[in-house]
């Protein structure tokens, strides 16, 4: 009786632990990108569900693989980063509680383990949380469109770059890897099991790839059309390796197919992408001849400044960079001190009207700078916008905030996850096009992320996770066959 009690009531404890899991999973994926306090909820969810689940075990889990001991050793190093930092002036707000605060916001980016744990290497399971991710972007897209302005005045609508309740080019990314799943894995959209074509679900996969596509086109995102053509290059030749490999030749039809659909969409939009893409090539070409001067600003002009500014950072404290958050408090003080030196200068004149940098001023933010760092401030400062939130590079955070050691952490961390679904494909332990998928969105982000930062925002945080934590899931659960390495409730 007593040992009947005792099974009972660990069934009972396991059920509710399975029950959390796909709860806090199909959670997290549908509201992705429509409900942000979903995506907190999630994610709080899950290290709740992982957390339980260890103290739950009979013996502690001691992780095998490289990849964990990687994030772990990343969320380590910059939670104790903010102790490693050499006693040398810092900003005002850079203070040691604020230091720590960044540095966990960094460090929950180890989110991607429980996550892959939670996902057990079961394929149709991701499927289906892209399934849910997919159905939450396009629902969030028409529940964030402006539709007032589109109805009414469809021209400034097209010119107002809308993000859909993100900014355009985090959007960007999310519809263009949205876009990258539908047709890596359009055969799953089109197809049952049993070979049938599912006409209701071609519909639908047309209309959300042709919205999707629009959108990403409407952000004006350059660095976004950049990344979807080098990514559609990559894939188009690995797509089209199959048949030339095995028949010795391309199928008519297929090239048919991607030269129609590429027509179209340029086609649609020749219009607004040609003016995109020109605006800015006069002060392209200056750059180049280094002759832009700082008040000449421009999108193009203050990334260039952002791009300059961060490697001087960068160069002053190579090894353990200036601490998690520091890359906007240290352009705020260098842009205050650059004006404090030039106030007679009408640009700069105009830069000490801003609150901002007033308040900056008088908090003597900018006596934190030195002399070198004032001078390559120059031109990260809109008249409209303020100073530069951020480098508009991922790579040049990391090694401004990180320095070289979490540089290299998180680098390394990116190529073995490749690396990992690369392999997976080629033993045949993970599916092809998923495999794909995988590969295709990563670079994607990579190419990405040399125009933007967003990796300390929570959206970031939740398509990171469900993108890398199923790559990493593949591996720890497939890598011996089906099982792996792997923590069940």
């Amino acid at each position: 009786m007593f040992v009947q009690v005792i099974t009972a009531n660990a069934s009972s404890w396991n059920s509710w632990l399975e029950g959390l899991r796909l709860f806090s999973l199909y959670g997290l994926s549908l509201s992705l990108f429509m409900v942000p306090a979903g995506v907190s909820a999630g994610l709080l969810l899950i290290w709740v569900w992982f957390l339980v689940l260890l103290l739950h075990r009979p013996q502690p889990l001691l992780p095998r693989h490289l990849l964990v001991w990687l994030m772990l050793a990343f969320a380590l190093y910059v939670l104790l980063q903010p102790l490693l930092q050499p006693l040398l002036p810092r900003v005002a707000s850079a203070d040691l509680a604020s230091g720590w605060a960044a540095a966990f916001s960094w460090s929950q980016l180890v989110v991607v383990v429980p996550i892959a744990y939670a996902l057990r290497g079961d394929e149709q399971l991701v499927l289906r949380l892209l399934l849910l991710a997919l159905i939450g972007l396009v629902l969030g897209t028409l529940w964030r469109l402006d539709w007032a302005l589109f109805l009414g005045d469809a021209e400034a609508f097209f010119d107002s770059r809308p993000g859909f309740g993100f900014p355009a080019l985090a959007y960007a990314l999310y519809a263009g890897t949205a876009l990258i799943g539908l047709l890596v894995l359009r055969r799953r959209c089109w197809y049952r099991t049993d070979g049938r074509r599912r006409w209701w679900a071609l519909a639908l996969w047309f209309m959300a790839l042709v919205m999707l596509a629009e959108a990403v086109v409407l952000t004006q995102a350059r660095g976004s059309w950049l990344g979807l053509i080098l990514v559609a290059l990559l894939g188009l030749g690995l797509w089209l390796r199959g048949p030339w490999r095995y028949d010795g030749r391309i199928p008519p039809m297929h090239l048919l197919v991607v030269a129609a659909a590429i027509l179209l969409l340029i086609g649609l939009n020749a219009s607004k992408i040609g003016e995109r893409l020109h605006e800015e090539q006069a002060v392209a070409e200056q750059l180049l001849r280094g002759e832009t001067p700082a008040d000449q600003i421009t999108s193009l002009t203050l990334r260039w400044h952002a791009q300059r500014f961060g490697l001087e950072l960068w160069r002053e404290r190579p090894w353990f960079g200036w601490g998690a958050g520091t890359s906007y408090p240290l352009m705020l003080a260098s842009v205050a001190a650059r004006a404090v030196e030039n106030e007679t200068d009408g640009f700069y004149a105009a830069a000490l009207a801003e609150g901002e940098l007033m308040e900056a001023i008088r908090g003597g933010m900018q006596t934190a700078v030195d002399e070198r760092l004032a001078a390559a401030a120059e031109g990260i400062w809109h008249f409209e916008d303020g100073v530069l939130k951020h480098l508009h590079n991922s790579y040049l955070e990391l090694l401004t905030q990180l320095g070289l050691v979490g540089f290299g952490l998180w680098m390394l961390i990116a190529m073995l996850m490749v690396w990992t679904v690369y392999d997976g494909v080629r033993g045949g332990r993970l599916s092809r096009d998923l495999g794909l998928f995988l590969v295709l969105s990563l670079v994607y982000l990579a190419v990405w992320s040399l125009f933007n930062f967003r990796m300390v925002h929570q959206d970031f945080r939740g398509y990171w996770a469900l993108l890398a934590g199923a790559a990493l899931s593949m591996s720890l659960y497939r890598r011996d066959g089906m099982t792996g390495e792997g923590v069940r409730g």
